[in-house]
């Protein structure tokens, strides 16, 4: 039998979803550099379709397991990896990222 994941009520929902968004918004401005500003960073990461709730997690997950994803990113990563290593190309910031995994 498996074990369900216990809901959290709304609010907490909420707050850690902003909280992992903070954390990748976070990890962006560290690999790109403080220019990047916090909105921008949040585009970047809607334009990779990455800023929804479960695609956040996801990345969000993928990138505690592995710091150097955007930089050295694995065949075994989120589909929203690619794409946003593919944005941040476009965007001009190529020499901060590795463009494709591996």
């Amino acid at each position: 039998m498996r074990r369900r994941r216990a809901r959290l009520p709304l609010e907490d929902a909420r707050s850690e979803l902003a909280e992992i968004r903070a954390r990748l918004v976070g990890l962006l401005q560290d690999t790109v550099g403080p220019a990047l500003t916090a909105e921008q960073g949040q585009e970047l990461l809607e334009r990779a379709k990455a800023w929804s709730p479960p695609m956040a997690r996801e990345l969000h997950a993928h990138m505690a397991q592995f710091p150097d994803a955007l930089t050295d990113p694995s065949p075994h990563c989120p589909s929203s990896l690619p794409r946003l290593l593919q944005v941040l190309e476009a965007a001009g910031h190529d020499g901060a990222v590795t463009s494709s995994p591996a």
